[in-house]
């Protein structure tokens, strides 16, 4: 299925809760007509194990959760559905 937003979530504000703390990432471009993979979004967890939830709204104004907890060190691909 095609995504309506950008394929790489670009003005997408991706938040993450661990317990009473919300962060938050921006994916990036690389720059003017440059080439990279897909953005990563690094978490600075401070003592937290895990992530209990991911927040994704998209520039299309879908918004999607991730519930499921997230060890640290671990990486997941959310893709717009």
């Amino acid at each position: 299925m095609d995504s309506e937003s950008n394929r790489d979530g670009l003005g997408a504000v991706v938040r993450s809760w661990q317990a009473a703390l919300s962060t938050r990432r921006c994916p990036m471009s690389w720059g003017y007509l440059s080439h990279g993979d897909a953005p990563v979004l690094p978490f600075g967890l401070g003592e937290a194990d895990t992530i209990d939830r991911v927040e994704v709204p998209w520039p299309s104004g879908t918004v999607q959760m991730v519930t499921k907890r997230i060890d640290v060190n671990h990486a997941i691909e959310v893709r717009e559905s």
